[in-house]
């Protein structure tokens, strides 16, 4: 097996050695002005035509600075690359986690931008899954202060940087773990695309897009600040498109569910963030940020086999805009 790794440091790290002891790799790194920005399928590309051209079998990035973890394998054997993104990276690593044998119990604290999927494989496997507000706390923090607070729990998560974290590995050592994958996913004449995929089987296909509305004006911005505020006083107005099941509203420093009126004081930092879960295997958050509106979207589907995916993929994106296109028109109509 060979594996491209890649950092931002212009040469290999040393501490990166052990990894590639008796393994094929190339070092390539990632130019320093994506520094700072989030690594995506077109960052990456350049490292994908290399490994293409050098017949790599799996890319790893990693900024160990701020504990970042971006992997790429090929969709099959000798086939064309595919990115995952940090949705699929949390989903992969959790289910190595909780199918570990472990000597203490695990919690997970994953952002609350992070896919459902991760809570789905965690109340599966009967492991603790809670959320941690990526505006009050970065991950290391979050983590070291539920740890300080239960040293008899192995803590791990995911933030909405592409960051990793688990009290009871180190960042080369998880990066040790995902070349181990993608080497027992070779001996099956499998890739770990094939991997992610059996966990879209077993627990459902779950994608999450984010879709962001610069707002044009101040009145544009009013329209949306307003949407939400007309959901806060009839939350049961959308019912009737969304079918909903549950609205959680973080405003003033309370997180307050719309529909029961319990508040729970989480923070005294104001953002305006609203989550909608509808009983249709579609959740949204909704981020009114200073020039923009961002809607993050998270859906659930079946997917029968691995050949299935780019139709089932197309489809669950044209029902992600379908949503956007909906809330645009409650602006009125609410």
């Amino acid at each position: 097996m060979k594996i491209l790794l890649s950092g931002f440091s212009v040469s290999f790290p040393d501490e990166w050695k052990e990894l590639v002891e008796n393994r094929g790799f190339i070092y390539q790194p990632l130019d320093i002005k994506h520094q700072g920005e989030a690594i995506t399928a077109i960052q990456l590309r350049p490292l994908m035509d290399v490994a293409v051209k050098d017949e790599v079998d799996l890319i790893i990035f990693s900024d160990i600075e701020s504990n970042r973890i971006i992997i790429s394998s090929r969709r099959e054997k000798n086939g064309p690359f595919i990115f995952f993104n940090h949705h699929h990276l949390s989903a992969i690593l959790t289910s190595l986690w909780v199918e570990m044998e472990n000597d203490k119990p695990l919690k997970c604290v994953k952002s609350i931008f992070i896919s459902n999927m991760v809570e789905e494989i965690c109340n599966k496997n009967e492991v603790r899954c809670g959320n941690f507000y990526d505006f009050f706390e970065d991950l290391p923090q979050a983590i070291n202060q539920r740890y300080l607070k239960n040293e008899n729990r192995i803590y791990f998560g995911f933030d909405n940087d592409q960051g990793v974290v688990h009290t009871g590995f180190s960042t080369l050592e998880i990066l040790e773990q995902l070349i181990q994958l993608e080497e027992n996913q070779k001996v099956k004449e499998e890739t770990t695309f094939d991997y992610l995929i059996s966990l879209f089987q077993q627990y459902g296909f779950y994608k999450t897009k984010t879709i962001s509305v610069d707002y044009s004006d101040k009145s544009h911005k009013k329209n949306y600040l307003g949407l939400l505020d007309k959901i806060r006083k009839r939350p049961t107005a959308i019912d009737y498109i969304l079918k909903i099941e549950k609205i959680v509203d973080f405003k003033k420093g309370l997180k307050r569910n719309l529909l029961t009126g319990k508040n729970t004081e989480i923070n005294p930092l104001d953002i305006d963030l609203m989550k909608i879960q509808t009983d249709q295997n579609l959740s949204l958050l909704l981020h009114a940020e200073e020039e923009r509106m961002v809607f993050y979207i998270s859906t659930k589907a079946s997917i029968g086999s691995k050949d299935n995916y780019p139709e089932t993929s197309k489809a669950i994106d044209v029902e992600m805009f379908r949503i956007v296109q909906v809330l645009n028109k409650l602006l009125v109509n609410i």
